[in-house]
């Protein structure tokens, strides 16, 4: 629904960015689950990409299940 609004994907960026990383740990494992779905991909790319963007690579590697969650995003990715 934020992706809808004007400026949606800065306000998508904006509440990400502001998480705890338990907290985006947890949006990594839907993320798998919702890139699998052409429903919600485009969304979950969105995610990705924010996440991408202002996540350390070295910050990233500490995340629970990132490598799983990576092999499971990069077939669909």
């Amino acid at each position: 629904a934020i992706l809808k609004e004007t400026d949606g994907r800065r306000h998508l960026e904006e509440n990400i960015v502001r998480l705890r990383k338990d907290q985006k740990e947890a949006i990594l494992t839907f993320l798998v689950t919702w890139n699998t779905n052409s429903r919600n991909c485009h969304e979950a790319q969105a995610v990705v990409e924010i996440l991408l963007k202002h996540e350390a690579p070295d910050s990233l590697l500490q995340y629970a299940g990132i490598k799983s969650a990576v092999e499971s995003l990069l077939p669909y990715t």
